[in-house]
């Protein structure tokens, strides 16, 4: 039975979700199981000649075809993983009645997804499909917003294994923004404003220092800076590492409570939050547990107001005590990423 070859199918959209399953395919790839993936782009360019070789890439640009596709594929495989349990838009897929369909949490997605689309709301669907967690913290607060634990599996994390992986030791002289997700702009009519008077100074800051200023951006954002400063870089996620090949030699990435902070933790990259005020609003419960309390610890996490998120000197001092500071990243990450919250 342990030799065995299992036919494995998966399911992905854009070029980010990749790295969402990419260390459980290529675990398979090596154990000699038969692959396909399906996409809305064409991910063989992560691979080396023999790897291309070893599965089946299917790609199908337009994701509810590419939903409607898989959904009728599934008794073609062994087992069938995908991404985004709960989302509306995947309803197709997991709430057909098999017991061979599996998903991996995707960033935050599932924990957003919980709050509005579970089976007891109207707008949700009914599912057999068993999620693999990232951890016992994202699988607990999931559990909470579903009132059952039904499905849900807890065995640790293969994109935090590997971004762990791709993580560097030397890093540059360098700072990563985040554009701030349109959802941020709701909670303040002066944002727009308040971003660029931002990004001024961290120009300046970043000139002062000998340093260079990254922008990590996404083309569906409606408020761009693509021309607000003299940017260094700017990089979208046009393929499957772009972001984290951006992030992982940063000296800092700075961001308004992304869910990269995942990524930042994983890669050892020291992060500071904006805005996290406006992440409360947005979801209470991420807030809690990765936008305030011991989570920011001024070494590898700090926040900046909306109120002092313009001021040079303050950005200054955090950014300077951020990239200072001693770290304890493996204490790090158990602490705020596999510990239950209390």
């Amino acid at each position: 039975m342990k030799n065995e070859k299992i036919s494995i199918g998966f399911a992905i959209d854009k070029p980010q979700t990749f790295q969402t399953i990419e260390k459980l395919l290529r675990e398979s790839i090596r154990r000699g199981h038969p692959c396909t993936v399906y996409s809305c782009f064409d991910m063989t360019s992560a691979f080396d000649e023999n790897d291309r070789r070893s599965f089946k890439n299917i790609v199908i640009h337009d994701k509810n075809v590419l939903v409607s596709v898989v959904s009728e594929s599934v008794n073609d495989f062994d087992a069938f993983v995908g991404i985004n349990l709960f989302n509306k838009g995947w309803g197709k897929l997991y709430s057909i009645a098999k017991n061979n369909v599996f998903a991996v949490e995707y960033c935050w997605n599932e924990i957003y997804n919980t709050s509005i689309s579970v089976v007891s709301q109207p707008r949700g669907f009914k599912t057999e499909a068993r999620l693999f967690c990232n951890s016992n913290q994202t699988k607990k607060m999931i559990e909470t917003n579903r009132s059952s634990s039904k499905n849900l599996i807890s065995l640790g994390s293969t994109w935090f294994e590997l971004l762990s992986s791709m993580k560097i030791g030397t890093k540059s002289k360098k700072i990563v923004f985040l554009s701030p997700h349109n959802s941020m702009y709701g909670f303040d009519k002066d944002l727009k404003v308040k971003v660029e008077l931002m990004l001024k100074n961290l120009r300046d800051f970043c000139d002062k220092k000998g340093m260079t200023l990254w922008l990590k951006d996404r083309r569906k954002y409606r408020s761009r800076y693509t021309e607000t400063i003299n940017w260094d870089m700017i990089v979208y996620d046009d393929d499957p590492h772009d972001h984290i090949e951006c992030y992982k030699d940063a000296e800092l990435a700075i961001s308004f409570c992304s869910s990269g902070i995942n990524e930042f933790s994983f890669l050892e990259v020291p992060y500071l939050c904006v805005c996290p005020e406006y992440q409360e609003r947005l979801n209470p419960q991420i807030h809690k547990v990765y936008y305030s309390g011991e989570i920011i610890d001024d070494k590898h996490c700090a926040s900046v107001s909306s109120k002092d998120m313009t001021s040079y000197e303050e950005l200054s001092r955090k950014i300077e005590n951020l990239i200072a500071s001693e770290k304890s990243w493996n204490e790090f990450q158990d602490r705020h990423f596999y510990v239950l919250p209390s």
